[in-house]
């Protein structure tokens, strides 16, 4: 038995192997383990203040958070959130290394499910806004438009996530992810009279299940969260995605991601069936840190 989200074992009870046939049982104050070994049942137990576990708190949001959004400093010096989900709220939500969430303020102005976020502002800089995804000869097709020319791209599956970012000589790189758990990286190229988007490095089981968040981290590197609870690091070199680090989640049917720095330190917030977040250490290149800390 162990922590997922301290990544740590809680107990160890040798056995013969997870094939055997077993029960587990709970309790308010003791747990016991049954299996069949030699044709015999044979039992132990332990106390759960022997495991050492904290204690669940109650959910900053009732259901699962469906969104999220930084949108700057906090009064009390943490960075701002905003969370909206299933329970119909929008929350503010004031965040900072060593310490839990903090709420700040519920708004509630809807009668159904919150699925979007956006603050808004101008600029005159370009955009690429992804559109919708159609079906075509097995394929799914990602539309984008681009400074107002609809581009569109084939896919092998449904892409759940997506992020981009501007590149040298004027282009544009794009980072997805989909249904069928694969990482893409493609490079948009706008020096010629028509737009052309290339597949640049490409990651097939980048993740066992739907890939739901994709991030730029600040020194380049990617990264990304998927239903499967894994949150990994990766690195593009040569055409080819190097997967850096993997860690577990303790958020179930994570919906999505979010990124910011605070005071040079990376802050990503995970989101689905709970909220945790993850403090990166970027200085080691090949195994960068997670410190994560829950909030059920």
């Amino acid at each position: 038995m162990g922590h997922v989200a301290a990544e740590r074992e809680l107990w160890r009870v040798t056995c013969g192997g997870g094939h055997r046939s077993w029960a587990l049982s709970v309790s308010s104050d003791a747990l016991w383990l049954s299996w069949v070994s030699e044709r015999q049942v044979r039992h132990v137990s332990c106390l759960l203040a022997d495991l050492q576990t904290s204690v669940i708190k109650p959910g900053l949001q009732s259901g699962a958070t469906l969104s999220a959004l930084h949108l700057g400093r906090a009064p009390d010096g943490g960075a701002l959130l905003a969370t909206a989900g299933e329970d119909t709220t929008v929350r503010l939500l004031s965040a900072a290394p060593g310490r839990p969430l903090r709420p700040l303020v519920t708004l509630r102005a809807h009668i159904s499910s919150v699925r979007a976020l956006l603050f808004a502002f101008s600029d005159a800089a370009p955009r690429l806004t992804p559109l919708r995804q159609l079906s075509l000869g097995g394929q799914c097709v990602l539309r984008l438009r681009w400074s107002g020319r609809l581009l569109m791209a084939a896919t092998t599956s449904g892409v759940n996530a997506l992020s981009v970012r501007p590149a040298p000589g004027g282009a544009v790189q794009l980072l997805t992810g989909g249904d069928d758990g694969a990482l893409c990286l493609s490079q948009l190229r706008t020096n010629g009279a028509r737009p052309r988007l290339e597949t640049a490095a490409r990651q097939t089981g980048a993740h066992t299940s739907q890939i739901t968040a994709v991030l730029w981290l600040p020194d380049g590197r990617l990264l990304s969260v998927s239903v499967d609870q894994r949150v990994c690091v990766w690195s593009e070199r040569a055409g080819r995605l190097r997967l850096d680090s993997t860690r577990l989640t303790a958020v179930a049917d994570a919906k999505g991601a979010l990124l910011w720095t605070e005071d040079g330190t990376v802050m990503v917030l995970v989101y689905g069936e709970g909220l945790e977040l993850l403090r990166l250490d970027l200085r080691s290149l090949s195994s960068p840190e997670c410190q994560p800390r829950a909030d059920d």
